[in-house]
């Protein structure tokens, strides 16, 4: 990533986290700057609070998609249920819809078999988390020498926390992808639903299902 690139997506990430999440993580490392001094220092990729500040942001960051991914996932599950529910998988393939219902099989063990993935993708993210805060835990116990070494060599610091930006990166592609295919389900199993003809949907459970989703799923698309 360039560092335009990257200084755009902080700008963009810092405005919608605010400063209260970029305080309580510099908390964490015993770190604590007046608001001007921490909106100026976190813009600035030559500042050692950007280089603590730029993985965990990017964790908080994907751990939002991952959520919004999530929602889309227990969403399609619920159609399913209901679907399930209503016995209209037990009738016979002669049966009107039974072409609908082969479909729908397919697309339920497509489901199961993605949110399998995505579960090891979500637990990748985890480690990531976890490996990464102890390293910058370490980092800054000692911070007259993390500071230090941010002036002697800038690079330093960098270096040390490239693959976990990598990670991260990483992470964030692959949780795009399951937010568009958990969405593309949910398109693809409420169109086959509407073509049973002795289905009926609960409007009522669908809006109250419905009010889970409602968010900026354009959140990390660039």
């Amino acid at each position: 990533m360039s560092e335009k690139q990257e200084q755009m997506d902080w700008s963009a990430w810092f405005s919608t986290y605010g400063m209260l999440t970029a305080e309580r993580i510099l908390a964490r490392f015993n770190i604590h700057l007046p608001p001007g001094e921490l909106s100026t220092a976190a813009h600035d990729p030559r500042s050692v609070y950007f280089q603590l500040l730029r993985v965990p942001l990017k964790n908080v960051f994907n751990g939002i998609i991952l959520q919004q991914a999530h929602d889309y996932q227990i969403y399609s599950q619920k159609l399913f249920i209901d679907y399930l529910l209503s016995g209209e998988d037990t009738k016979d393939k002669d049966q009107p819809g039974g072409i609908v219902r082969e479909d729908l099989e397919q697309q339920r063990t497509g489901l199961i078999e993605m949110g399998e993935r995505f579960q090891v993708l979500e637990t990748s993210h985890q480690i990531l988390i976890a490996e990464s805060q102890a390293t910058l835990i370490a980092l800054s116990k000692d911070f007259s020498s993390l500071l230090k070494t941010a002036t002697d060599d800038p690079g330093a610091i960098v270096n040390k926390l490239a693959s976990y930006v990598e990670r991260s990166e990483a992470i964030n592609i692959d949780l795009r992808s399951y937010r568009r295919e958990f969405y593309d389900a949910i398109l693809k199993v409420t169109a086959l639903l509407e073509l049973l003809p002795d289905y009926r949907t609960d409007l009522q459970k669908q809006a109250e299902n419905r009010e889970t989703l409602a968010f900026d799923a354009q959140i990390g698309e660039k």
